[in-house]
């Protein structure tokens, strides 16, 4: 079955304008929210915090030309520990490494009263 969606595609939300830029499975794609303001605010947070722990993805750079839409570059992580952890259990070093990482990436976003919803 082909999919609604297709690379390049714009589509009009209530509050964003949303282009179609990446498809990673056949219903799972990445979209950029034009102009939103939210990006410059993630760019500044991944600012602050990159040298403080390394338990957070590293802001490569940011996008100026063209400045349309906003963009900046994060490094690209292939997988992640839910698809790591369905081909192989982690053992239980691996485990208390995880979540030393976790907690102590929380730590610093908290030392200075950012929260972080996503986890």
């Amino acid at each position: 079955m082909a999919s609604l969606l297709r690379i390049g595609q714009i589509l009009q939300g209530k509050t964003n304008t949303y282009t179609i830029t990446k498809q990673f499975q056949e219903y799972i794609f990445l979209a950029h929210i034009h102009g939103h303001w939210r990006l410059q605010n993630v760019a500044d947070i991944f600012r602050r915090f990159q040298s403080k722990t390394l338990f957070l993805r590293p802001l490569i750079d940011e996008i100026v030309i063209p400045s349309d839409p906003q963009s900046i570059v994060l490094r690209y992580l292939d997988d992640d520990l839910m698809t790591e952890t369905y081909e192989k259990t982690l053992t239980r070093c691996e485990l208390k490494f995880v979540a030393r990482g976790v907690l102590e990436a929380l730590k610093v976003l908290h030392d200075e009263a950012y929260i972080h919803t996503g986890i």
